[in-house]
């Protein structure tokens, strides 16, 4: 059933509006699925849906914009490649999410008014530098949480709840963090 489930995620219904963007990245739902039928003993699917988990278009970016991937889908792609065995792409693709983070974070930010494409309404009530170091504050522990390195994503984690205690990435790495060993997810 849960197989139906996650495969049922991969269609959206009708009624969501716009509905999926070309080009968007499921590498969660694609993963969730290969490691469940590999579980399952029926490896040629979960290969398959771990190849696609392991797509993607590079490495991790601001994720401002509709067509930018989100660093969570850069996350799980790590994990796909791990899981296919490539562990050292897949410590490439987490190295460069903790990599950005450290870079970019003191990046100056502000809101462009005239976007098309501003994730939330955000013109009114939103501090961009606030919503920046929380959003390199995120990248920082997946990366590090993908390294195996649990205080470093701990720490970052932490980070992004005192910027925003409801950013919606935090509830799955942060029980990542909670339930795996020091050598990674």
């Amino acid at each position: 059933e849960a197989g139906a489930r996650l495969r049922s995620a991969l269609d959206w219904p009708e009624n969501l509006g716009e509905g999926k963007l070309p080009g968007a990245r499921e590498n969660h739902v694609h993963l969730a699925l290969g490691l469940a039928l590999r579980s399952l003993g029926r490896s040629g699917e979960a290969e398959r849906f771990l190849r696609a988990a392991a797509a993607g278009s590079g490495g991790p970016a601001s994720a401002m914009f509709y067509n930018d991937e989100p660093p969570d889908m850069v996350f799980y792609r790590g994990l796909a490649l791990r899981a296919l065995g490539r562990t050292a792409e897949a410590r490439a693709v987490f190295r460069s999410l903790a990599d950005y983070a450290r870079r970019h974070r003191n990046d100056a930010v502000e809101i462009d008014y005239f976007a098309v494409s501003l994730p939330d309404f955000l013109v009114f009530e939103d501090d961009p530098r606030r919503r920046h170091a929380a959003h390199a504050a995120w990248m920082s522990g997946l990366g590090r949480l993908g390294l195996g390195d649990r205080r470093g994503a701990r720490r970052a984690f932490a980070a992004v709840r005192r910027f925003d205690a409801a950013h919606p990435g935090l509830i799955l790495p942060q029980a990542m963090v909670d339930i795996v060993g020091g050598s990674g997810v």
